[in-house]
């Protein structure tokens, strides 16, 4: 019984710490990439600024 209670327990959480595993490497990427991102959209609006000119 107690076996059994294990098993399931370990099999209940694994998914749930998988994602917010996942959810953690997802989020450390967009932390990265948001300057990026921003530094385009940056150069994008000059860009069109120049073009309405």
């Amino acid at each position: 019984m107690v076996i059994e209670f294990v098993r399931r327990y370990i099999r209940e959480r694994r998914p749930g710490s998988c994602r917010a595993k996942d959810l953690e490497q997802i989020n450390a990427a967009a932390d990265e990439m948001n300057p990026e991102v921003e530094d385009v959209l940056r150069y994008q609006s000059l860009d069109d600024l120049a073009a309405n000119e």
